[in-house]
């Protein structure tokens, strides 16, 4: 019940987000001691690859080799000593969001040049991973594009909210999925009473003995945080507690000059 009370309090988040996406829309640039989210969603690619499967390692393998990449090419553009313009990173399914640090970038704050050198930085790589990868003659090739958006966050408190708003939307958003894939109607899933309400998605999974199938689903999410060093660690947590646990101290803790 716990973990219900907790994906609730954070899933309910998503209007907060989306008026402060709203307000990052129409700005220009970054104010000193803000931090730049930039949230990156496949055009089409989730009802393309992940509509009918809660889990498919070749497509987040090369979310992942496209967020590490990324990453290389870009974390440099700063004067600072650090030599690091991102504080931390996470993947969930086919969105990626990059959280940039508070410190002076070369890209001067410029939200329309971050947001759409990051997008298109990801893209490239993401679809050429997906053409080169190897790959079963049965299985089709991956590919595809991103669209970014802006979101200023105003602390790493904010930060922290924020990635835990999508690690929550996540599982949720997948239980469904997998109560869909599983036989359960349409009508009953999206009705007005049943339709994002976790109570009823975990008394299904219960009812439905699909507990085993669901316990994985928290442990697709990848958080990546860089080290004093630059160097870019993903990391997985078995529920949304140990989330909550780690990465929140991990984000505060962290510090760029």
């Amino acid at each position: 019940m716990k973990e219900i009370k907790l994906l609730e309090q954070y899933c309910n988040y998503e209007e907060h987000f989306r008026l402060i996406e709203e307000g990052s829309e129409v700005l220009s640039k970054t104010s000193e001691n803000e931090y730049l989210c930039v949230r990156l969603d496949g055009i089409g690619l989730s009802k393309k690859y992940l509509k009918d499967s809660i889990k498919d390692n070749r497509f987040t393998g090369l979310m992942w080799q496209a967020l590490d990449s990324t990453y290389d090419v870009l974390h440099r553009k700063a004067p600072t000593d650090a030599q690091n313009i991102f504080l931390c990173a996470i993947i969930c399914s086919d969105e990626a969001s990059f959280i940039l640090n508070s410190q002076e970038n070369y890209f001067e704050g410029r939200l329309f040049k971050i947001v759409t050198t990051i997008a298109s930085t990801f893209s490239s790589f993401f679809t050429g991973g997906g053409f080169t990868a190897k790959r079963k003659k049965t299985e089709q090739r991956i590919g595809g594009s991103f669209d970014g958006r802006p979101l200023i966050l105003s602390s790493t408190d904010e930060v922290s909210d924020y990635l835990a708003y999508r690690f929550a939307t996540y599982i949720r958003n997948t239980n469904s999925k997998l109560l869909r894939i599983e036989g359960v109607s349409s009508d009953e899933l999206y009705s007005d009473e049943n339709y994002n309400n976790i109570v009823f998605y975990e008394a299904m999974i219960k009812k439905l003995e699909l507990q085993e199938k669901s316990d994985v689903i928290s442990s697709e999410p990848v958080i990546f945080i860089p080290d004093s060093n630059g160097k870019l660690t993903g990391s997985r947590y078995n529920s949304f507690s140990e989330f909550l646990e780690e990465v929140p101290q991990k984000i505060s803790s962290l510090e760029f000059k």
